[in-house]
């Protein structure tokens, strides 16, 4: 059996899992409980960047909804107040009775349709074009609790033109590389002509950083900005290249190199179970052949192993304990990094690697 076979083999063999653990090593922050200045620094039409945000929140939703906390500990505003400076200054306003209706639950859409003898079955959506249909605003205003809120033509425009902010705060990578604040700073610098796309925006910091950590010798945190590439390329769509970053990725987690140039000792090299499950999710998505998997695999490699100074396997070791993590034999793969381990030459390993070697060796 070809090894790439036997690859398609151990994916047939897994389970679905719901597993999430991509194993992100996290930079260490110690001002992280402190609100990005950049956040307090009101945008050109006086809005705060953290109320762009609460602007995509709160529409449609009544106006006493309680808000997220990350609006007060990461955007550092009082949402209240925000929501009476939206409204003040245009960018939002109160709904009328029939928009109200969308901020009500299906069980109170019903009652007020039997209270006017109107059928009650169906989706939300039909019980709401129902109620439109039978039933004058003025005689359900008396079932709203309180107004929702809606986003005006002047707040629109503040999608128009701070398009990145939202997506940057949805997409956030949870590292500190991509985020609001990181997307302000890179768009007011940009000298371009035009508006950069969201993806463009958040890939070049993410390669930015990537090439920052590979000369730094933070080859844990570089291993993080090709798990974020990976999640954006899944996003987009672009199954097969973020599939060749998945194993990027997972390559990087068994080589042993770590932050600040050291190897990591046998303990400290794992496989994160998310990871597993994602690859093994993309190769059936995209139903790619056996010849296109080993080249896609081939490209993930080389492209690796010329960022990364040391791996504890060879090529085709690394490809099988792929193939055994598919099918949940991760004990023979963390057997094999300990004999690697054993075996290492340590008379001129620093030197050769420029990798600090653990402590214990």
């Amino acid at each position: 059996m070809g090894i790439m076979s036997f690859f398609k083999k151990a994916f047939k063999k897994t389970k679905e899992s719901k597993e999430v653990d991509l194993g992100v090593n996290i930079k260490i922050d110690t001002n992280e409980n402190e609100v990005n200045p950049i956040y307090e620094q009101p945008l050109d039409n006086g809005i705060l960047p953290g109320e762009v945000v609460l602007l995509d929140w709160v529409e449609n939703k009544a106006i006493n909804r309680k808000s997220p906390q990350y609006f007060h500990y990461k955007y550092g505003i009082n949402t209240e107040l925000s929501i009476e400076k939206l409204l003040k200054n245009n960018f939002l306003r109160h709904s009328t009775p029939y928009e109200s209706l969308n901020s009500l639950k299906v069980n109170e859409l019903k009652i007020i349709l039997k209270n006017n003898s109107l059928k009650v079955s169906g989706k939300k959506s039909e019980l709401i074009n129902r109620i439109k249909e039978n039933i004058s605003e003025q005689s359900i205003i008396e079932y709203i609790k309180e107004p929702s809120l809606i986003i005006t033509d002047r707040g629109k425009r503040v999608f128009e033109e701070y398009y990145y902010i939202v997506p940057a705060h949805k997409n956030d990578s949870k590292d500190g590389v991509y985020n609001v604040a990181t997307s302000l700073e890179f768009v007011n610098e940009f000298t371009g002509d035009y508006n950069l796309p969201n993806g463009d925006i958040s890939w070049e910091l993410f390669q930015m950083d990537l090439l920052s950590n590979q000369k730094n010798g933070d080859f844990g945190l570089a291993r993080n900005n090709v798990l974020n590439m990976a999640i954006q390329l899944n996003r987009e769509g672009k199954s097969r290249d973020s599939l060749m970053n998945y194993i990027r990725v997972f390559i990087m987690d068994l080589s042993g190199t770590g932050n600040g140039r050291t190897l990591h000792k046998p303990e400290l090299v794992f496989i994160a179970p998310g990871i597993i499950s994602v690859i093994g999710d993309l190769i059936k998505e995209t139903e790619i052949s056996n010849d296109e998997l080993q080249d896609l695999y081939n490209i993930s490699w080389r492209s690796t192993r010329s960022s990364i100074p040391f791996h504890y396997l060879s090529k085709e070791e690394c490809l099988i304990c792929l193939n055994k993590s598919l099918v949940g034999e991760e004990e023979d793969v963390t057997d094999l990094i300990h004999k690697k381990h054993e075996n290492l030459d340590r008379n001129d390993f620093e030197s050769r690697y420029n990798l600090h070697l653990p402590v214990e060796i």
